[in-house]
């Protein structure tokens, strides 16, 4: 008896799913290259109160320092800006549309979801910016 064409078929199936899977890591792994050395921007949506981390910027404090940054001349500089979202991925999205639309200074950004628990709020030291690293 020969087997039938989708059993044939299922370990090809198998492997472009392997495929797949192994996509955002190598890509992953790209984007922090591209990062080695670059400037890392923490921004927040909403500033988290009484959690330790007023220092991290709220959403027109970053608007601000991109258009600093963009003054200073680094134009086309690849910013990592990490979002703490208390929320769902709508705060992510809504920070890309506000980001794109707002920002009159083009730069390479790269939107990264960062969530923490409560009890890493406390634990963490408040977050220091040092422009010359």
């Amino acid at each position: 008896m020969q087997p039938s064409q989708s059993r044939l078929k299922k370990p090809k199936r198998q492997q472009l799913k392997e495929r797949l899977q192994l996509g955002p890591q190598t890509r992953q792994k790209r984007q922090r290259k591209w990062l080695q050395g670059e400037l890392v921007v923490r921004g927040v949506l909403e500033p988290l109160v009484g959690r330790g981390v007023q220092e991290l910027l709220g959403l027109q404090e970053l608007l601000g320092l991109l258009e600093v940054l963009g003054l200073m001349g680094l134009m086309g500089a690849k910013v990592l800006v990490q979002v703490v979202t208390v929320k769902e991925d709508m705060e992510v999205r809504a920070l890309e549309k506000i980001l794109t639309m707002k920002m009159t200074i083009h730069f390479n950004i790269l939107i990264k979801k960062w969530r923490k628990t409560e009890k890493e709020w406390r634990e963490e030291p408040a977050v220091k910016w040092d422009m010359e690293q």
